[in-house]
């Protein structure tokens, strides 16, 4: 079982987090993390990524929390 080492800013802490695959995607991070992808960016090594983007256990992960207002 991989392990994906995850920064979430919102929080600021560092979490692991352990898939069933090696062909594990951003989405599927969040949903073990339990955050809905629309109050959030991921960038996957420093570039902003959309949620289907495969990802690899020495990928560096930041999800960024969205915030707006009126």
């Amino acid at each position: 079982m991989p392990k994906f080492k995850v920064y979430i800013e919102r929080d600021n802490k560092h979490v692991e987090v352990s898939l069933n695959s090696n062909k594990s995607t951003i989405r599927d991070l969040l949903l073990k993390l339990s955050i809905n992808p629309v109050e959030v960016i991921v960038t996957l090594n420093n570039e902003v990524c959309v949620e289907d983007e495969t990802v690899s256990t020495n990928d560096e992960i930041k999800v960024i929390s969205v915030v707006s207002g009126g």
